[in-house]
């Protein structure tokens, strides 16, 4: 448990700083730049129990460098164009009381603590630097692979339709957003699901699995799709998107 320790405080303290960027700017959805950044410190903090690093760990880094700094730019561009986060936003409607504590408490320490679950596969990972399975490793890096490009591509193709002048209320129907209504999210829970992959592919230990499950359930039942389908529910022509297209899972789409 004490290898946990530097990751965990690195964790809360980087949720501080933004909670305090987010005060400066009067922009509560800075905190999504924070949420990339989050499993990039855990992944460097965590190695600081590790006397060298074991090939599964360097395919865990760099994808996770990678993933992290991919999403924090795409983020940070797209919030600059459009602004604050209608979520954050309708939160603050709906907040009575102090808006610092509500902002502190629910958003802010909550995502922190969030993160950290989800982070299993890098938080529980067990440095061994002979023995791993070469066919777990193999299958897990090919998956995330897919993962991260499914989700890369997803918001770049939903990034060039919304930047197209009346498509802002519109359902995205191009690329991979033809097959499923949240290609994205899928891509982000295969991504995790296999950096468990080659996690588990040096120890069976299968509460690495715990964080994508906990993500996965995030993105369908939670925080992700739930909150975008009732944002859009009052437009015809997303309804109609939803009854054709899946929901999750890339699939061809009802005729």
């Amino acid at each position: 448990m004490e290898s946990l320790i530097i990751p965990i405080i690195g964790t809360f303290a980087l949720f501080n700083i933004f909670f305090i960027i987010s005060l400066a700017t009067k922009d509560m959805s800075v905190i999504d730049l924070a949420w990339g950044l989050a499993f990039l410190l855990m992944a460097y903090a965590v190695n600081t129990n590790f006397q060298s690093w074991s090939l599964p760990y360097i395919i865990i880094f760099l994808y996770t460098l990678v993933w992290s700094l991919r999403l924090t730019y795409y983020i940070y561009q797209r919030n600059k164009r459009t602004g604050e986060d209608f979520r954050y936003k309708k939160m603050k409607e709906q907040w009575k009381g102090n808006f610092y504590l509500h902002s502190y408490f629910k958003v802010f320490t909550f995502q922190a603590i969030f993160s950290i679950l989800c982070a299993s596969p890098i938080l529980l990972f067990k440095q061994n630097e002979i023995k791993y399975n070469l066919l777990l490793l193999i299958i897990g890096t090919t998956l995330a692979f897919i993962g991260l490009l499914t989700e890369s591509i997803a918001d770049y193709q939903k990034d060039k339709f919304k930047r197209k002048e009346g498509n802002q209320n519109k359902p995205c129907k191009e690329g991979l957003w033809y097959y499923s209504q949240h290609p994205n999210y899928f891509g982000e829970a295969l991504f995790w699901w296999s950096i468990a992959l080659i996690a588990l592919s040096v120890e069976m230990n299968f509460f690495i699995f715990i964080g994508p499950a906990i993500l996965n359930w995030s993105l369908i039942k939670f925080s992700g799709i739930p909150f975008l389908e009732e944002k859009y529910k009052e437009y015809p022509e997303y309804l109609d998107y939803m009854k054709s297209t899946s929901r999750f899972i890339p699939w061809p789409p009802k005729i």
